[in-house]
């Protein structure tokens, strides 16, 4: 019996694993692409399997896992949380024309540090502090004489939280920046856990509806703690000059597209030329609306990247370490949700809301972190 692998590749689909075993004159040909899966979610890793470099007659084909609490689906493995956290590896049995093959797969077993339901009617501000805490709403004695800003600013207290959801809303509350001598017009809610919850690696997850009006970003998002674009949670394997310094899990727009869409985004900065920026990223669609609520998440590894939504792995970055150039290495994250708006037809497309429609809410269900 083989059980070996050949060929390792990395993609935006995984680490594809390329296994092959021989016997006589039968071969036998099994890829797939790992990833670690999602907490709470079925891991499913597809087989793409061919004999002899050509097709599989699939009425010569028997796959039989070694736990039986794993599903096969004719060539897809279906692999519950429960065997991911009691088991490292799983052994998958091929026979065919009498050819026998043992895959080994590894697995990710995933331990809860972080978790917030939203249960009752208040925040818990001893976890959620304001991203921006200088902001008022009460009008400074110079206010106006303040450059008058139409998109908002982060306030404190812009939310609600009921029926175990987190209400992060968009008002037109005017917010004062007595630092920068701005007035806002609407106010918008960022809160993060830098003061409560940091952690280097693991998965970061939330599940979010996300807000229904252009002009607006509902997101979810990692910071390295420290100084903006001065601390990294990665550096590029290829130049680590370059340290990664904000992991965007989810920013979206109803404008996108059909209300379906979302970005993914990493932003990196060479740390020896000026703070030089550089952005790496994609959008993605979801099968409904992101007003339905989806989970979105980040698993973050050493030298890797995947983000899926719901269960379905969406992108994968390899090729990254844990240490820069002149000293630098890698620091805790904390975790940050918001919802902001912008000027009108900015990147995030143009308004279509009225004041009447506000307050505006996008809705957080649940955030959770894991190791």
């Amino acid at each position: 019996m083989g059980s070996f692998f050949n060929k390792t590749e990395y993609s935006n689909n995984g680490i594809g694993y390329t296994s092959v075993a021989v016997e006589e004159d039968v071969s036998l040909k099994i890829f797939y692409n790992w990833h670690p899966g999602v907490p709470g979610y079925d891991l499913k890793l597809p087989l793409e399997i061919t004999a002899n470099n050509g097709e599989l007659d699939f009425e010569k084909l028997t796959l039989v896992a070694d736990d039986e609490r794993v599903t096969i689906d004719g060539t897809i493995l279906i692999i519950p949380e429960c065997v991911r956290n009691t088991k490292k590896e799983l052994k998958v049995t091929a026979s065919y024309a009498g050819v026998k093959y043992e895959l080994i797969i590894p697995l990710k077993s995933w331990e809860r540090t972080f978790n917030d339901e939203f249960e009752g009617d208040t925040l818990d501000t001893d976890v959620w502090k304001s991203h921006r805490s200088h902001m008022t709403y009460d009008p400074p004695a110079d206010a106006d004489n303040y450059e008058v800003i139409d998109r908002a600013q982060i306030a404190p207290n812009c939310y609600t939280v009921k029926d175990g959801k987190l209400n992060m809303l968009i008002t037109d509350d005017v917010i004062y920046d007595p630092i920068n001598k701005q007035k806002y017009l609407y106010s918008e809610c960022c809160l993060d856990t830098r003061d409560s919850f940091t952690q280097k690696y693991g998965c970061f997850s939330a599940r979010i509806s996300c807000a229904k009006f252009g002009g607006l970003n509902t997101a979810f998002w990692l910071l390295p703690l420290g100084k903006y674009s001065t601390k990294y949670t990665n550096f590029k394997s290829d130049n680590p000059k370059i340290g990664l310094s904000e992991i965007d899990i989810l920013e979206t727009s109803a404008a996108w597209g059909n209300g379906n869409r979302f970005c993914i985004t990493e932003h990196y900065y060479d740390y020896t030329d000026n703070y030089a920026h550089t952005m790496e990223g994609e959008y993605y669609e979801v099968e409904d609306k992101m007003t339905d609520f989806h989970t979105f998440t980040c698993v973050w590894f050493e030298d890797s990247l995947y983000y899926y939504v719901d269960d379905k792995l969406l992108r994968a970055t390899f090729s990254l370490q844990s240490d820069g150039v002149n000293g630098e290495t890698m620091t805790e994250a904390y975790m940050i949700i918001d919802v902001s708006c912008y000027l009108d037809n900015s990147w995030v497309g143009k308004r279509n809301f009225t004041k009447a429609d506000l307050p505006i809410s996008a809705q957080v269900d649940w955030v959770r972190a894991y190791k």
